[in-house]
């Protein structure tokens, strides 16, 4: 729906590898079926070198290029001819809500957009490849106008990721951002009917806060908070090394081993940090689509990704918001073959495939508008 796919050249008939590209690890899904019948036949996850990745763009080609082969090694993929879809993320992606004044029934529709684009999302349009859709939202002012999601994918960054998997011989056939990858997943596995509901995932550099009501996504933001702010802060707070601090953000969260005052006390003022954001996406929201705020009751917050389970965020964040708070199973209507994917897997790191599972469960000429 969101896919900036028909930039590329490329068109198959056979099922894609999803490949999840973040700062800190490297996640995979394999899928078979159509529509709500689907079977996971592959997974797997590579940890990552730290300053292989940052902020979604490549700083060590060389470095991701071996973990993805070992990825593809787990995976017991060969990577000659393969399809893969992958999805981008932090700056090389800009997604920006868009209310125009033009009917979307207006002939020059479509070139309106691009004339504009360059206005909404702040960069040389030049630079940009482009992706849109249709919004539909009960609670925006029927004063706005035809409300779309704009998405723009910067062209350096799209070409140094497909450039560097088809250098393995496989063939890029989908290119998705991870904030709608992820709002693909809740829309899969969760019943959402007419509410108002945040989705939250939360990766190692940064965090997309995205807004939905009923299964038709309506607004995000991205903000600069992760798990590496954790467990930066409690290498400040308690002297200790990366690798230390962060297997002690683990071992407590997963309730292996009590957890520190200090590490308490740090995550908690993170936490509201991330709360406070949440608050503020609601905000801006409200502003930018001249919605009545009293209209606007947020029903549940959902978590993923790889900071989601960190020590006592989820209680916090019901407790402040008053709102209850869920955790996104992807696999929750995927069947799994246990005879190819570990249970033990499943059950540990499940919080970390969002992104890759929603970007399976695209198709390849599901794309529409991408320019």
């Amino acid at each position: 729906m969101y896919t900036l796919g028909s930039i590329l050249n490329s068109i198959f008939s056979k099922s894609i590898v999803s490949i999840d590209i973040g700062t800190s690890s490297i996640k995979a899904i394999e899928l078979a079926g159509k529509g709500n019948k689907r079977t996971m036949s592959r997974i797997a996850m590579e940890l990552l070198p730290q300053k292989v990745v940052d902020s979604g763009a490549i700083i060590d080609k060389d470095a991701l290029k071996n973990s993805l082969l070992q990825l593809l090694r787990r995976l017991k993929v060969p990577p000659a001819g393969q399809q893969v879809g992958i999805s981008l993320n932090g700056s090389s992606v800009v997604i920006k809500r868009v209310n125009l004044t033009k009917s979307k029934h207006d002939p020059d529709f479509y070139e309106y957009i691009y004339h504009e684009a360059e206005q909404y999302l702040q960069h040389d349009i030049s630079d940009l490849y482009l992706d849109w859709e249709f919004v539909q939202d009960r609670y925006a002012s029927a004063s706005v106008g035809t409300a779309i999601i704009l998405v723009g994918a910067k062209r350096d960054a799209v070409e140094d990721y497909t450039s560097l998997v088809e250098s393995l011989g496989m063939k890029v056939a989908i290119v998705d951002c991870d904030a709608l990858a992820a709002i693909n997943a809740l829309e899969f596995n969760a019943n959402i009917k007419n509410e108002f509901v945040c989705l939250v995932n939360i990766g190692y550099a940064s965090t997309q806060v995205s807004l939905l009501i009923g299964n038709s996504f309506v607004f995000t933001r991205e903000v600069p908070i992760g798990g590496a702010n954790y467990t930066n802060g409690l290498i400040e707070a308690m002297n200790l090394d990366y690798q230390s601090a962060d297997t002690l953000k683990i071992t407590v969260s997963l309730g292996s081993r009590a957890a520190p005052k200090e590490c308490v006390e740090l995550f908690s003022s993170i936490h509201q940090d991330l709360i406070n954001e949440i608050n503020l996406t609601i905000e801006q929201y409200v502003q930018e689509n001249q919605t009545d705020a009293n209209s606007v009751i947020l029903k549940k917050v959902f978590l993923t990704g790889g900071g989601s389970r960190i020590l006592g965020l989820d209680a916090l964040i019901a407790e402040t918001l008053k709102s209850p708070v869920e955790y996104l199973f992807p696999f929750k209507n995927v069947s799994i073959n246990l005879s190819k994917v570990p249970r033990q897997f499943i059950e540990n790191q499940w919080h970390m495939f969002g992104v890759s599972l929603g970007l399976a469960l695209r198709k390849i000429d599901e794309k529409k508008h991408a320019q």
